[in-house]
């Protein structure tokens, strides 16, 4: 039977197990907001921070997802973004400036967690800062099972109409850059035929 000093100490040690962990618990999730990106409602228009820029989501999908994963080629900043519904969607996204891709889209199929890899190859893109980045839309189709038809494509001119609308300020004040692999020549076709189109704001990289 353990004696009255055993006691104490076991005690003590346990309060500081339990102080070292609700410490660690603090730090982790002051880390998760630190590092977490803001996702913006509609029509509000917040500033960027110095190294920041907007990441202009788009995804067209013929189901419902949980997530996507949002990666940055260096370091270890990963978020899941929400609220993936059925067909188009767009969000505005506040990140560092910097090199991310897509990994994964995080579905359900018969109730039961799986993602769909997305991969660097197709949905690598850069952030860069004060400006609206637009990396082109994510597509994807059940094609049956665990098959999935996921590609990537550039609808710009969808853009332009969503941002001015729900984000006027934000699309006054800061330049858009399309992100996508290669330039929309769209752009200067429409321009072409109707020259009061404005195309200024934007950068094709």
């Amino acid at each position: 039977m353990k004696n009255r000093w055993q006691q104490c100490a076991g005690h003590s040690e346990y309060k500081a197990l339990n102080m070292r962990c609700r410490a660690f618990a603090i730090n982790l999730t002051l880390l998760l907001i630190l590092f977490s990106p803001a996702i913006f409602g509609e029509n509000s228009a917040p500033s960027l921070k110095a190294d920041e820029g907007y990441l202009l989501l788009s995804t067209d999908l013929g189901f419902s997802a949980d997530a996507i994963e949002l990666k940055k080629q260096s370091g270890l900043f990963h978020v899941n973004l929400k609220d993936l519904g059925e067909g188009v969607s767009h969000q505005l996204v506040a990140v560092k400036a910097g090199q991310y891709y897509f990994k994964n889209l995080a579905i359900r199929i018969w109730g039961q967690p799986y993602k769909i890899p997305l991969g660097e190859e197709m949905t690598t893109f850069n952030i860069e800062p004060g400006k609206i980045n637009y990396m082109g839309q994510i597509i994807s189709r059940h094609a049956g099972g665990t098959r999935f038809l996921t590609h990537r494509t550039n609808r710009l001119t969808q853009v332009l109409t969503w941002l001015p609308k729900y984000y006027p300020e934000i699309y006054s004040n800061h330049t858009l850059r399309y992100a996508g692999v290669y330039p929309d020549p769209f752009l200067e076709f429409v321009q072409e035929l109707d020259p009061s189109f404005a195309t200024d704001d934007v950068v094709n990289d």
